[in-house]
C-alpha cells in the first residue's frame, strides 16, 4: 500500500484502528466501555460517516502480541488513522523469575516495527502513552501473585516508546502523570469510569 505524504499533524479521519490491551478494550468502565469507545461516539456525532472507529484492545496483550496481529487487522480495515496504547504488560515483573516480562531491548524493537507497520498504512499515527498503577493493589496483582506492576518500570517503558516516537516523527500524547488513585479502579491498574473520561478529553483536545 502507497503511504501518505506531507502529513505533519495528527488529524483524525477516516477507518481508525486503536490499537492495545485491556485499556483500550474499556475494561471497568461500565458507563461507556472506555476512552476508546467514548471517541467512538464522539467521531460518530461529529464527524458522521467520515469516520469510523475499530476498538482493536485486546484483554493482556504486549507489544509482542500486537504484532502478530496488526498487519491482518490492518488489511482488512484500511486505516487512515492509526491509535496505539500498548506497553504496560510488557513492564510487568516476574516476582519468581526476577526480571520484566519483556526485556527492555525487545521491547523497543517491538515498537520501533508497530511504527513500521503503521507507516505502511498511513502517517497520520498517534501513540497514547501508559498510565501509573496504584502499587497498594498491584504488587502483587490479585489474580496472580507471580506478576506485579510499578510505576518505576512503567514510566521507563513510557519514556522508551515516547523516544521512539521522536525519532520517528510519530505523534505522541503522555498520560503517565495525569491519573491518580481516585481515578484507578481497585484492581490497581485500569483507569475506572471518571479515567477513561479523562484520558478520552485528553485525546478530543490532541484531535481538536
Amino acid at each position: 500500500m502507497k503511504k501518505e505524504s506531507n502529513i505533519n499533524k495528527f488529524k483524525i479521519k477516516g477507518n481508525v484502528c486503536v490499537f492495545g490491551d485491556s485499556i483500550v478494550w474499556g475494561a471497568w468502565d461500565k458507563e461507556f466501555l472506555g476512552w476508546c469507545n467514548r471517541l467512538s461516539k464522539y467521531c460518530m456525532m461529529i464527524y458522521e460517516d467520515d469516520c469510523t472507529v475499530y476498538n482493536l484492545g485486546i484483554p493482556s496483550d504486549t507489544t509482542t502480541g500486537l504484532l502478530k496481529r496488526m498487519e491482518n487487522e490492518c488489511n482488512v480495515r484500511n486505516p487512515q488513522t492509526i491509535i496505539v496504547s500498548i506497553g504496560i504488560n510488557d513492564a510487568i515483573y516476574l516476582n519468581r523469575e526476577k526480571y520484566i516480562l519483556t526485556d527492555s531491548e525487545t521491547f523497543m524493537k517491538n515498537v520501533q516495527n508497530i511504527i513500521d507497520i503503521c507507516k505502511s498504512y498511513t502517517n497520520n499515527i498517534l501513540f497514547v502513552g501508559l498510565t501509573k498503577v496504584n502499587e497498594d493493589f498491584t504488587n502483587p496483582i490479585s489474580w496472580d501473585n507471580n506478576q506485579s506492576y510499578f510505576n518505576e518500570n512503567i514510566e521507563k517503558y513510557n519514556e522508551k516508546i515516547k523516544e521512539i516516537c521522536i525519532e520517528n516523527n510519530v505523534e505522541f500524547l503522555d498520560i503517565f502523570n495525569l491519573l491518580d488513585e481516585e481515578n484507578i479502579n481497585i484492581d490497581g491498574i485500569h483507569p475506572n469510569e471518571r479515567g477513561h473520561e479523562i484520558i478520552f478529553n485528553n485525546i478530543k483536545r490532541k484531535i481538536i
